[in-house]
């Protein structure tokens, strides 16, 4: 622990060191040499891009505001073959992206910025980073691993957002900001070939439809074999189906006033993940469950399925066949803008969304029918935002209210502990002890009688492990929330600026819940609402030591709304969990330096996390399987940011980010069951974390060549907040690589691109059946390669 606060205490003396050298550097000229000689004066190859971001809610320059975050333009997803969110986490500093596969959704987006998220994709689960498409707010997982396509940009904002962007932005933000149609008629065409037989298409068209009337219309569909299989049934998983459609019109009948209306539909079948036992322990659930099937001439659940290669595994379904995924996602906004004069904005942003998803997943990773399950997820939401921006000499503000209502729906059969009730049907007698209990007990024969134990046919203790059809669980959830905020940032002189926003939130959820057990009879019907409201709110200073050099310092609180438990513990009550509280105080700089060539933004930071939300698979006291979504903890957690580009000469690109993370749960609940303890690391928040990138532009004739390289490296992290070792992913490292061909007419250009080169096995995912012994997890993507074609017109 001396060792961590010493590295604390010398980055922080380093950036206060490093600071007062920038504020006093007189910026050189760059260096000459025969590439910047031959480019023009006004060359954008030599110079770092200016970036415009909504990140304060107002359109301002990245580097001009106090605010740590991260940008992608539609040329740097490009560069990247990033084309999918997914696809930024190795170029963000402290980002850990993956999907949410152990529910069968790939489509389910899992994010952690800073050590915060959520790692629940079930509909009682809320983010801790939220994503926005338009500045709508997509309230559940599923469905949003979005597509980048016919984007303007991508913003990823660090650290709580509890002013501007409210409840569940405890770790971050991301927004996703679609390309607003063109001003005259343009279309582009590309196709995509690939490994795994992907074949990838998209079309996008805009331009004037009336007088003030411009529209934009983008298709995108993606289709691939998959990239990993089954061993038993021989069936591939993580293929894709995606069809995409996104439109936009923008209107503006008269001077200050404009409308933007944007629709999407996402249509997605395939099979979903793929889960691998990498290791099991005997448990007494384990222990009981295989000594009946083996007494009845069953095969047990056992190491026989653990896998060398964690991209196959031994699922196989006996209840619910094949594995599948099948989903539909609808979504409106209308943003209306009204400009009073030079310094009054008024804004009403309307949003609606639709999300519908079926699966049937087998995540036990054996064609043992330890667990499987059929599940279907339903949402709609409605939100409407109004807003009021003003500005003037000495000071920016803006001040609005948000009504946000949804109503998600879960509703799933599960096959657990299947075989287990015919195992016992078939035994000799009432022979098998409760779990963990010893099984001399038992007393088959004539008094005196033992405990009462399993076995035997017509004994009714067995029908405890009747599976029958299935348990049917309905889970109907209302979440209604409404927020006042406002924010305004107050300029003492030219240098000096300082913000301070504040928020009051106040959410309502309702949940019902009704099990049948396989016999279709209801065995229970619970119930439960509550009402959580809170403030949060930012605290920023900024000082633009130098024009192209800004020091910051920001103390900002989120809020994540409470909830319930929606896997009950018992057949009565539905117990609550506190919100999530998120304190984080952040020093940073940010600068353009050497004319512009080099651009270099740092961050530090320390944060509080107060009644952590988590959900882990764990033994109950007498070894029963316990699965649990409540408060674990209180946790800190400490951090260092670095983000570099640098233009050394014209055509020449690199890049560069590193992370640096240390958390630690400080306080544990009194109610998590054993196996979370005081001292684990967080998951998902790997300790360090470096990428650099490379890129060339080179002029051969009237064409271009741009050549790209990508690294990452990430350091170990646990997948659990148990810290399971079993799941633990080691450090690894991605390379990807791409090369665009462009002649000068610039109609058409052709792009070669690879992914993992190196083919690294690695987790994306991972999970710890406690109850049950086995260990599992879901690989990340191979090796890919892709051969992409662009037309434009």
């Amino acid at each position: 622990m001396t060792r961590i606060w010493n590295s604390r205490v010398f980055a922080l003396a380093g950036l206060l060191c490093w600071a007062p050298a920038l504020i006093a550097q007189e910026t050189p000229a760059a260096p000459a040499d025969e590439a910047a000689a031959e480019a023009a004066p006004d060359d954008p190859n030599l110079y770092t891009e200016e970036i415009v971001v909504t990140a304060r809610r107002r359109e301002e320059n990245l580097q001009q505001i106090p605010v740590s975050a991260t940008a992608f333009t539609a040329s740097n997803l490009e560069e990247r073959s990033a084309t999918r969110l997914l696809d930024l986490a190795g170029s963000t500093p402290n980002l850990d992206l993956t999907s949410g596969t152990f529910a069968g959704d790939t489509s389910d987006a899992v994010v952690f910025l800073r050590g915060v998220g959520q790692g629940d994709t079930a509909v009682f689960a809320d983010p801790g980073v939220a994503i926005y498409l338009d500045g709508i707010y997509l309230a559940r997982a599923q469905g949003s691993l979005l597509d980048l396509v016919n984007l303007e940009r991508v913003e990823i904002l660090r650290g709580p957002q509890g002013t501007l962007f409210g409840k569940n932005t405890t770790g971050g933000a991301i927004q996703l900001i679609t390309r607003r149609p063109q001003r005259e008629l343009a279309a582009r065409v590309a196709l995509t070939a690939g490994s795994y037989d992907t074949l990838d298409g998209q079309l996008s068209v805009d331009g004037p439809l009336a007088e003030n009337l411009f529209g934009s219309l983008a298709l995108y569909s993606a289709n691939s074999d998959g990239w990993s299989r089954s061993l038993s049934s021989g069936q591939k998983f993580h293929d894709d189906g995606r069809n995409l459609l996104r439109a936009g019109l923008e209107f503006a009948p008269a001077e200050g006033i404009q409308a933007y209306f944007t629709a999407d539909y996402l249509k997605e079948k395939g099979a979903g993940g793929n889960q691998a036992m990498v290791a099991i322990v005997d448990t007494p659930f384990l222990s009981f469950y295989n000594q009946a099937r083996v007494d009845a001439g069953f095969l047990p659940y056992s190491a026989a399925y653990l896998v060398g290669d964690p991209h196959d595994s031994y699922c196989a379904g006996t209840y619910i066949g094949r594995s599948f995924l099948e989903g539909e996602v609808f979504g409106l906004a209308l943003d209306l803008h009204h400009q009073r004069g030079d310094n009054l904005l008024w804004r009403s942003l309307t949003g609606y969304r639709e999300v519908d998803y079926e699966s049937a997943n087998d995540p036990d990773g054996s064609p043992i029918p330890l667990s499987e399950g059929f599940f279907h997820e339903q949402q709609h939401q409605i939100s409407q935002e109004l807003q009021l921006q003003g500005s003037g000499d000495r000071a920016d503000w803006v001040v609005g209210a948000l009504y946000f209502d949804e109503r998600p729906r879960e509703d799933n059969t599960e096959f657990v502990l299947g075989g287990l009730f015919e195992a016992l049907e078939l035994a000799p007698g009432p022979i098998y002890a409760f779990p963990g209990v010893p099984g001399f007990l038992c007393n088959p024969g004539p008094p005196p009688p033992g405990v009462p134990c399993f076995g035997g046919a017509g004994n009714p203790l067995n029908f405890a492990f009747f599976v029958g059809q299935g348990r049917d669980i309905e889970i109907d959830i209302e979440n209604e929330s409404w927020a006042a905020y406002g924010e305004s940032t107050w300029r003492a002189g030219e240098k000096l600026s300082l913000t301070l926003g504040g928020r009051f939130t106040e959410d309502s959820k309702k949940i019902d819940y009704l099990s049948r057990n396989g016999f279709g009879q209801v065995d229970s019907d619970l119930h439960n609402d509550e009402t959580w409201s809170d403030w949060s709110g930012r605290l920023s200073l900024a000082w633009q030591a130098r024009p192209e050099v800004l020091l910051y310092g920001n103390l900002s609180r989120g809020f994540k709304s409470g909830g319930f438990n929606g896997r009950p513990q018992t057949r009565t009550v539905l117990d609550p969990f506190d919100p999530e509280i998120v304190v984080s105080a952040e020093v940073g700089a940010k600068a353009d330096l050497y004319d512009r060539r080099l651009r270099l933004n740092v961050a530090l930071f320390a944060t509080e996390y107060d009644d952590i939300h988590f959900a882990a698979s764990l033994q109950g006291a007498a070894g029963e399987p316990v699965i649990v979504t409540q408060n674990a903890g209180d946790a800190e957690i400490r951090g260092f940011e670095l983000e570099a580009e640098l233009h050394p000469a014209a055509y020449w690109v690199l890049s560069a980010t590193a992370a640096w993370l240390d958390t630690e749960l400080i306080a544990v609940d009194p109610r998590v069951p054993p196996g979370i303890d005081r001292g684990n690391d967080l998951p998902h928040a790997p300790e360090t974390a470096f990428s650099f990138g490379l890129q060339k532009s080179a002029v051969i004739g009237k064409a271009s060549l741009i050549a790209r390289a990508d690294w990452s490296y990430t350091s170990s992290y646990f997948n659990d907040i148990a810290n399971t070792e079993t799941i633990e992913q080691q450090a690894y490292d991605l390379l990807s690589a791409r090369l665009t061909y462009a002649p000068d007419a610039g109609r058409w250009e052709v792009s070669l691109y690879g992914t993992n080169l190196t083919d690294e096995t690695y987790f994306a995912s991972g999970f710890v059946a406690g109850a049950f012994g086995p260990s599992l997890v879901v690989a990340g993507k191979p090796r890919e390669w892709g051969l992409q074609t662009t037309f434009r017109f």
